[in-house]
């Protein structure tokens, strides 16, 4: 049937009444034509928007925790402090999205499409965004632990002082990626490719990044102590400044890299490939 709407969903917007009620009394609002509506603050826990147009809609401050929005589309929907605790969202176009400061800690953001979306401030604990676009998405001081971005596109993305804590960063691309002041603590490095990555006083130390693709990249100042760099690329990367004390970089490529000022006290470079531009050790 046709959900009569009362009390503070009614108040909202007429187009949720094209949503229908369940026997169980959630609400049903799967593949209907929600664009430019106004849900904000509204309780829309558990609701069902699977494949529903939602595009420039606002939903800020809204509950969300639990609600489906596979496949939905998103795009330019204002999500500012909204709560989509454990909420599916995978497939789903976020293209310039506004989710600022949003709540998503669980959330399944599976191939989700959030090129350009703003995430800065906002909360991914345990969220999984395995495959997703976020090509020049704002990320700044978001806090990531947990999460999977297995196979994500970040490149171009903004990491700005951001926070990665057991973070699955595996065949993720941050090709050109500011991830100046980053934070990195037991993150998969595996396959990444970090290609002309801003890595600027990023602390890096103790990861494993054996095999990561990191030429071009900039690492001034970073803390490298005690990574494991085995068979990495790190042609033409600039490591003026930076904290390499007991780095590992056997078999790794050096050529034309640049280490002015840099900490290389027991530093191991076995079977590395260099040039001029490294110091003999």
């Amino acid at each position: 049937m046709v959900l009569a709407l009362t009390g503070v969903v009614s108040c909202a917007n007429s187009h949720l009444s094209r949503c229908s009620e369940k026997s169980d009394g959630s609400l049903n609002c799967s593949y209907q034509e929600l664009d430019g509506g106004n849900l904000r603050a509204l309780d829309l826990t558990d609701v069902n928007f699977t494949g529903a147009n939602l595009r420039g809609a606002t939903l800020t401050g809204a509950d969300l925790e639990g609600a489906r929005l596979r496949g939905a589309e998103l795009h330019l929907a204002n999500f500012s402090g909204t709560n989509l605790k454990e909420t599916d969202l995978s497939g789903a176009d976020l293209s310039g999205a506004n989710l600022r400061g949003a709540i998503l800690e669980g959330a399944d953001l599976y191939s989700a499409n959030l090129k350009e979306a703003n995430l800065k401030d906002a909360k991914l604990e345990e969220a999984s965004l395995k495959e997703a676009t976020l090509t020049r998405a704002d990320l700044r001081k978001v806090l990531l632990t947990g999460v999977n971005l297995s196979g994500a596109n970040l490149s171009g993305a903004n990491l700005k002082e951001a926070i990665l804590i057991r973070v699955d960063l595996s065949r993720a691309n941050f090709t050109a990626a500011d991830l100046e002041a980053a934070s990195f603590a037991s993150a998969n490095f595996n396959k990444t490719n970090l290609y002309v990555a801003g890595l600027d006083n990023a602390d890096l130390s103790g990861a494993d990044l054996s095999e990561v693709n990191l030429s071009g990249a900039s690492l001034r100042e970073a803390n490298l102590s005690g990574a494991n760099l085995t068979g990495a690329n790190l042609t033409g990367a600039n490591l003026t400044g930076a904290n390499l004390t007991g780095a590992n970089l056997t078999g790794a490529n050096l050529l034309r890299t640049a280490v002015q000022d840099t900490n290389l006290t027991d530093v191991i470079t076995t079977g590395a490939v260099q040039d001029d531009s490294w110091p003999t050790q």
